[in-house]
Order: structure tokens, then sequence, then C-alpha cells
């Protein structure tokens, strides 16, 4: 009887250990890039749901092979730039969203380059020299779902 449940008990054990290690699947892919500003990025996209993302600059976020954005980094100087032509717009540029936090602000966009829409994200660390600008997607429900998959970090 002692012998039973003492093998009950070790693969009672032996099953709760491997429940706990596949809990701890890594569920993000993430890189973090030194920078020429002189800050630290961290970016992570979420591998649970299908994203991808490269460790290059610049960097890719692809979803079942598919890149969904390139993704670059921007001195504060040429977010400035970026951001006057996005918000003035004229034919090809639009803001569709701008959300602020308490430590980061970005605008969502659509742009039309002859003929094609596409959309992007510029994201702005509020404490940092850099900026990330996101470019490419082809839909704007694309666009949404590859961004809330992705998070950023000043490191």
């Amino acid at each position: 009887m002692k012998k039973s449940i003492k093998a009950c008990l070790f693969f009672f054990l032996l099953f709760s250990a491997a429940m706990l290690l596949a809990a701890c699947e890594t569920s993000r892919a993430a890189y973090t890039f030194q920078l020429e500003t002189g800050d630290s990025i961290e970016v992570a996209a979420d591998v649970k749901a299908g994203y991808e993302l490269s460790g290059e600059i610049p960097f890719s976020v692809t979803k079942e092979e598919k890149t969904i954005f390139t993704g670059n980094f921007l001195s504060r100087e040429s977010y400035d730039e970026y951001y006057s032509v996005i918000t003035e717009g004229g034919q090809s540029m639009k803001a569709l969203e701008e959300t602020f936090g308490d430590d980061y602000s970005y605008l969502f966009y659509c742009a039309d380059y002859d003929g094609t829409t596409s959309f992007g994200y510029l994201y702005l660390f509020k404490n940092a020299d850099t900026a990330v600008l996101l470019e490419g997607a082809e839909s704007e429900e694309g666009a949404r779902n590859a961004f809330f998959a992705l998070s950023f970090a000043l490191k």
C-alpha cells in the first residue's frame, strides 16, 4: 500500500513538473538593439499569436512568412519630421489615431503611394532620443493586430 502511494506521489510530482515546464514556454521573441543615439531599445513579438521578429536593423515583423511591418529606429529630430509630414497630411498621408501613455506616445497612420495604401506606426519613447517607425502593413486590421502583438521597452 505504501509503495503504491509513493508511486502515485512520484507520478503526480513528475506530471506537475512537466506542466510547470510547459507553462514556462516562451511566448515572445525579443531583441535588444543598441543604437547610435545611446539608447537601448527592446522590441518583442508575441510568438503565440504567430508573429516573428528579425534581429537586424531594419527589423521585420512577420506572420506566416509574410512581412507585416518593416521597422527602423529614428532620432528625435527625424521623428519630429515624420510626425509633421503625417499630421499635416496632404494628399498622401493621414493620421488615424494618436495615443499618449505615461512614457510613450504613438501615431497610427495610413499612406498612399501611387494608389497603394499602407499603414504604419510612429512610436516615441518620452524619455529617450529614439523613436520606432513601423511601415508597410497592407491592411488597417493587419497593422493594428501586429502592432498590439509587439512591445517596446527602453532598457
